[in-house]
């Protein structure tokens, strides 16, 4: 693979979709290629109430159906100028491809740095929830690992990192770590198979070092604001989140599981996290909305303490937004983060006679 097949694919891509009618935009995200491992990320931004019928990438041609490794992510224009402007402009790098330019707003400006912290904080709960947990989890039990895909899942801790840093101005991540994971990715190709395979795998043992850090150190900032929650377990058909107040990296491994949902097609896991990280899935509940209701029915208890700040809010609302999306174009939409809620709603009837959602606190 070279350069220009990426390039080559984004233009087939943008090709098609600029004929598709109720599509007003296309961007992509990240700025440089790395042939053959890194794989091709674009945002379809859709006009308002438009569910436009979009083939996958993979159509394009041979070599997009392995350039591309999921399909567009797409909204609607308000959820796409609320949600992406949740995130540092460095984590996303949004290149405008084609369309109308959306007008994504600045909350950084608008928001006090307190509120701002916050705000990121929301984003760096979903991600720790639906991305870094789930990975460090599950890199000890995996012995058939997709190469490729574990490089871009250790190369996406960079920005996690950002997102810490703005919440814990001292937090980086290991110099030696951040530069093997660079070297893996900027060099797979250039040495012997056996000795890349050996360093990703002790990279991959590093990481899960690295994201129990970052476990700590945002429990260090929430334990700053938050006095106290009150213990809940969350289930969906992706995640059980269990909370409790003695977390560890060793009860996070003791108590981790990967199952498997319905017809085997989706992973479940089950994960463990610090109490006070429970307040994040309160204020989704106690604030309501489309994702907030959703939580609301998969957590035992909505009562807590503390209040949800300005900067939470901004970052709740612009989620409900995004999920309003995604439920009403029955999943047409796709959003970074849904916890596993599919666009239909609940729990199947026959499987609330056997679920339960008792107090789940170790």
């Amino acid at each position: 693979m070279l350069v220009a097949d990426y390039e080559e694919a984004v233009s087939l891509a943008v090709e098609t979709l600029s004929r598709i009618p109720g599509i007003s935009a296309v961007y992509r995200f990240g700025t440089l290629w790395q042939p053959g491992v890194s794989d091709i990320d674009l945002l379809v931004v859709c006009d308002e109430g438009a569910e436009p019928a979009i083939p996958g990438p993979w159509r394009l041609s041979p070599k997009a159906a392995y350039l591309f490794t999921h399909r567009y992510l797409t909204m609607g224009v308000d959820s796409a100028q609320e949600l992406f402007a949740l995130f540092p402009e460095e984590t996303l790098r949004c290149q405008f491809l084609w369309g109308t330019e959306v007008d994504f707003r600045k909350p950084k400006d608008e928001l006090s740095p307190a509120e701002y912290s916050w705000m990121i904080a929301g984003v760096f709960f979903d991600m720790l929830v639906t991305k870094l947990l789930p990975l460090a989890g599950v890199i000890p039990l995996m012995k058939d690992v997709d190469v490729r895909q574990r490089i871009g899942q250790l190369h996406s801790l960079k920005y996690s990192e950002i997102l810490l840093h703005v919440l814990q101005e001292d937090f980086t991540c290991d110099t030696a770590f951040t530069e093997q994971v660079d070297l893996l990715y900027e060099h797979w190709f250039a040495a012997p198979k056996q000795e890349q395979l050996d360093l990703l795998e002790d990279v991959s043992l590093q990481a899960v070092s690295v994201i129990m850090g970052m476990v700590e150190c945002f429990k260090h900032y929430t334990d700053t604001y938050v006095s106290d929650c009150v213990p809940l377990c969350f289930r969906s058909g992706r995640y059980t989140i269990r909370f409790t107040d003695v977390w560890s990296p060793k009860e996070f491994a003791h108590i981790y599981r990967r199952g498997f949902v319905r017809l085997g097609k989706f992973h479940h896991d089950t994960l463990l996290t610090p109490q006070t990280f429970g307040v994040f899935l309160t204020w989704y509940a106690a604030h309501g909305g489309a994702f907030g209701m959703r939580v609301r029915e998969s957590i035992r208890s909505v009562s807590c303490v503390s209040p949800a700040p300005a900067g939470f809010l901004r970052h709740a609302d612009a989620l409900n937004a995004a999920f309003a999306d995604y439920e009403y174009s029955h999943g047409t939409h796709k959003i970074p983060y849904t916890f596993g809620f599919s666009p239909g709603g609940g729990w199947p009837e026959r499987v609330k006679k056997w679920v339960t959602y008792p107090f789940m606190v170790v």
